[in-house]
């Protein structure tokens, strides 16, 4: 009887409803050569209104009430197959049932076997109350029975289907009728999170990144895909046994190879339907393929990388820097990379670069990924810390020319002191960029900030050391004539001695040649930083 102030499973049925019997040994199931008990039964009232389940064959679950325990018999012999003795539960749910004569090897030492009764659908999950969730709610990280019992001994990976033949070091190769061998298609994609570092006097830059990898492998099946991908995470046991791409990162030192370890993630995502398991699994699965439901690898990396800086337009220039993937020589035949995406969330303005575009593609030779990065130098700091110094140091050496001939120890000392700065500041740009065969664009600035001081300095010991012919004609007249004739004669000299006509050229036309350079240079640094 119904007790109608309590919650009755069995009261809330309706009768001639379904059951099936779940967990059985594959031997004794009736469609087996042999096998003797039922899998499907209905829902029946008995003379003392006690619920009983008749099977559609042999057997029935029914109450013995001399005894007082549950009992599974065979309808014609009315012999015990199995026994569940608790007085106070029906046997709906799963059960611990007491198999008298049974050599099943899935008994326990006493004789029991775990089964399940209920009215789950195949597309359901019984509790162990015998109550019913959708199968896709299984492993989901979501007790949705009151036990837990649809997220205990949850795996992903069905390493029964996969066998011992199958080898994790290479990917499904299938040959068609000729012979043919059709590649693996793996899609790369990539998240940017900040390019740490560039050096440029050891040619390498530094990425953190995270990489991702998606493919298919159609000799695995897969358990209880949940419908967010993140659920499906792959133990650190269960990636071994699988094949994951070795993908290589081709321009690092040592060629480093992508790493499985407890830093990566390996998910599958949820796309193809799934079929369920047979009814002799005590807690029914539902079974993905693996052509139908892709992997998908991640990891977060950070590397140097090696990168060929080419500095002829420094400090105007902007660098490609890559990232290359490549797969090994053994695979080259049988996976195919597919750039996919590539996004960028690091900061756009660096110390020393702008990223002014970043991409994912093929490399020149069609079968290796890219990762392609385009730095544009800014040239706020070099114009600061370089230019605008050395052309105040410039117009200060000018400015020699202009002093008086008297003034000669102290012009000296400023030109030289400005071809000394102009040398220092050579060797600081030098040393903190690689030699090259080539000359640089700076080289050009700095090469004429040397040689302009040194060029005014031999000027002004030129302008020094030309006879003046004021002078020599002074001491001519001296000797025959009185001072007031001396003047009258040299007044009468109209040609301009040398030295003051060197000295008005360089005054002149010096400036104007130095105003033609800086700003031809200019045009040109310009030109190449906004247009190449």
């Amino acid at each position: 009887e119904c007790d109608k102030t309590k919650n009755c499973y069995y009261c809330s049925m309706k009768k001639n409803v379904r059951f099936s019997l779940k967990g059985i040994c594959r031997s004794d199931a009736i469609n087996s050569q042999g096998g003797d008990l039922d899998e499907d039964f209905t829902l029946k009232q008995g003379e003392d209104e006690k619920p009983y389940w008749r099977g559609f064959y042999k057997t029935e679950i029914s109450w013995n009430t001399a005894e007082e325990f549950w009992q599974i018999t065979q309808i014609g012999t009315k012999k015990i197959v199995a026994l569940y003795n608790d007085t106070k539960k029906f046997p709906i749910g799963r059960r611990d049932w007491i198999f008298l004569d049974n050599n099943c090897a899935q008994l326990t030492k006493d004789k029991k076997l775990s089964l399940m009764l209920s009215k789950c659908s195949k597309d359901e999950f019984p509790c162990s109350e015998g109550n019913c969730i959708p199968l896709t709610k299984k492993c989901d990280f979501a007790r949705e029975c009151s036990d837990g019992y649809d997220e205990i001994h949850c795996k992903t990976l069905d390493e029964e289907f996969i066998g011992e033949k199958y080898d994790s070091t290479l990917p499904n190769i299938v040959a068609d009728d000729n012979g043919h061998y059709t590649a693996k298609t793996v899609n790369i994609s990539a998240n940017i999170e900040e390019i740490t570092s560039i050096e440029e006097i050891k040619m390498t830059f530094s990425v953190k990144f995270r990489l991702k990898m998606e493919w298919f492998d159609s000799r695995i099946r897969w358990f209880d895909l949940s419908e967010n991908k993140y659920f499906n995470i792959l133990k650190e046991d269960e990636t071994k046994k699988i094949f994951i791409p070795p993908i290589n990162f081709e321009n690092t030192n040592s060629h480093e190879r992508i790493q499985v370890d407890d830093k990566a993630t390996v998910v599958v995502e949820r796309r193809g339907n799934y079929t369920t398991s047979s009814k002799h699994i005590l807690k029914p699965v539902a079974y993905y393929k693996g052509e139908e439901n892709p992997i998908y690898y991640q990891r977060k990396y950070h590397l140097n990388f090696n990168c060929e800086f080419h500095l002829a337009f420094y400090p105007f220039d902007t660098q490609h820097c890559y990232i290359v993937l490549t797969k090994p020589r053994k695979l080259k035949k049988f996976v195919n990379l597919i750039p996919d995406m590539i996004e960028y969330f690091g900061p756009v303005k660096m110390t020393a670069f702008i990223m002014r575009d970043y991409g994912i593609g093929y490399s020149a030779s069609g079968s290796d990924i890219v990762i392609q990065f385009t730095l544009k130098r800014r040239v706020e700091q070099h114009l600061l810390t370089t230019f605008l110094p050395s052309l105040c140091i410039l117009i200060c050496a000018q400015a020699t020319l202009y002093f008086k001939r008297e003034h000669f120890k102290t012009k000296v000392p400023v030109a030289i002191t400005g071809m000394l700065v102009m040398y220092t500041l050579n060797q600081s740009v030098s040393n903190s960029l690689p030699p090259t065969a080539y000359i640089k664009l700076i080289d050009i600035w700095l090469l004429f900030g040397l040689m302009l001081p040194f060029f005014i300095l031999l000027l002004i010991a030129i302008i020094e050391h030309l006879p003046d012919d004021r002078l020599k004609n002074f001491n001519a007249y001296k000797k025959v004539s009185s001072a007031k004739s001396i003047n009258q004669e040299l007044t009468k000299e109209t040609k301009m001695p040398i030295a003051d006509r060197v000295e008005y050229m360089s005054r002149l036309h010096l400036p104007i040649l130095e105003l033609i350079f800086v700003f031809a240079y200019a045009l040109c640094a310009v030109t190449i930083h906004y247009m190449v």
